[in-house]
């Protein structure tokens, strides 16, 4: 069972021509993020049809609801009409051009943005959820209700429950955001009744994700089904139980799509990140190599191909391998380039990977040189003030502490603890870990003032 996700534009025809194009730089840089954060979840990645409608497919449907939240802020204040829909796909060849995917899925995502259309409302809030479920009339109704809820938020309400979303909850910080005191922030979130509002998106969320890994009447489970088992043994960092899981997906996946699906290639990378994580580089390696195989029809700029070629440099420098490593990361960087250029989210796990080289030769300025291309990626992807960018900013840090440059480690190490605390809440395992990190680097950085002081 597959998620579709289709919209359009309230009023598209009534927009100017500058204003379009500043629309249609929106649309891009939402649907950069979102192929990003969600890459996991994507069958087919989200872009633009026509200028002022879009579509995408998951393969899992429970952070449906919260990219269609991302996709109405980020292209606010064009009101965005969005319909979710779980269900069959017929034509699958090839997953990365979603002008080749048909089915009933998608021709039910369509009718429901024709009703919604005609239907019309006011409110900023439009989004119809189709399922495959006799709970329909509850989403119908939960989802009427959130409309209804939402229709009279002022601007201002509608940015502060934005926030809240935004920064984990954490009325301190959206308070000092919004230059008003936590009491004045507690009072409006009252008014709206955000907790209400929240809860009834959790539940659509949690509902949405147990239709995804429920078995049908014939007791076989889908690939995408499988995949998410899989996925949720890998968060729970069950490895072996998420290996087996893939492995089941893969034969799954040759039955459902064909032998020579690029979604088998997907699979196969996951099943390979397994086998790294239990430290078995043999089946990694063998299961990469199939990947490829898979991929060997696809165009040269297949960007699949060069996230398997990464994984591969990966796995030669575990062995000191490193021109063989170096000769991957060249090939992998060539398909990121001819494809969509260095600004690309692969791009940036490739200059990851290859600062993960250096450090190990002891190359810290070439490390350094790979994060910064790292960085530049993220800032213009996600934020700066995004929790992974801060990821790239802690290993910066780390590596400052290895030069034992106390004051540039201490600069990153601030910048990490400060997002992790904005962005995930300051009891979140990430800021905790950050934050004692980072006093170690100010005691050693005061040690080394005085020892500088005393010589």
């Amino acid at each position: 069972m597959y998620c579709v996700m289709t919209g359009d534009i309230v009023n598209s025809k009534k927009i100017d021509p500058l204003e379009r194009g500043k629309m249609e730089q929106a649309f891009l840089k939402t649907f950069n993020r979102i192929n990003t954060l969600y890459q996991e979840d994507i069958f087919v990645r989200f872009t633009t049809i026509r200028g002022d409608t879009f579509e995408g497919v998951l393969l899992s449907s429970r952070h449906a609801p919260q990219i269609a939240l991302e996709i109405i802020e980020n292209l606010y204040p064009h009101i965005i009409r969005i319909g979710i829909v779980l269900g069959s796909l017929t034509n699958v060849r090839d997953s990365s051009d979603v002008g080749s995917i048909d089915g009933p899925a998608f021709h039910t995502a369509n009718d429901i943005l024709g009703k919604m259309k005609k239907r019309g409302g006011d409110g900023w809030l439009h989004v119809a959820i189709q399922t495959p479920s006799q709970a329909q009339p509850i989403v119908d109704s939960l989802l009427a209700l959130l409309s209804a809820h939402t229709r009279s938020w002022t601007d201002r309400q509608r940015q502060l429950v934005w926030a809240m979303e935004r920064y984990a909850d954490q009325q301190k910080i959206v308070a000092q955001k919004f230059s008003i005191s936590p009491a004045a922030i507690s009072k409006q979130l009252k008014a709206v009744d955000y907790t209400a509002y929240k809860q009834t998106w959790t539940a659509l969320e949690d509902y949405l994700y147990s239709l995804d890994i429920k078995k049908d009447d014939a007791e076989v489970q889908s690939f995408t089904s499988l995949l998410n088992h899989g996925h949720d043994k890998k968060r729970q960092q069950e490895y072996r139980a998420a290996l087996v899981c893939y492995m089941r997906a893969l034969k799954r996946a040759e039955i459902e799509l064909g032998e020579t699906h690029p979604q088998l290639a997907c699979i196969h990378y996951k099943m390979a990140e397994m086998f790294i994580k239990l430290e078995q580089y043999d089946k990694a390696e063998e299961t990469l190599n199939h990947a490829l195989q898979v991929l060997a029809p696809q165009p040269r700029g297949y960007l699949e191909k060069a996230r398997v070629i990464n994984a591969l440099a990966r796995i030669k420098i575990t062995s000191s391998q490193y021109k063989e490593a170096e000769e991957h990361f060249s090939e992998a960087l060539s398909i990121c380039s001819y494809n969509l250029g260095l600004g690309h989210p692969i791009a940036a796990e490739i200059y990851n990977s290859i600062a993960s080289m250096y450090v190990k030769r002891n190359e810290y300025t070439e490390a350094l040189q790979a994060y910064a291309h790292v960085l530049t990626i993220y800032e213009k992807i996600l934020g700066a003030d995004h929790p992974q960018t801060a990821d790239v900013c802690s290993h910066v840090s780390d590596l400052y502490v290895v030069m034992q440059e106390w004051d540039k480690a201490a600069v990153f190490g601030r910048k990490a603890a400060k997002t992790y605390e904005t962005r995930c809440g300051s009891r979140h395992p990430k800021t905790s870990q950050a934050t004692q990190r980072l006093s170690q680097i100010l005691a050693s950085k005061q040690i080394g003032d005085e020892a500088s002081l005393l010589g």
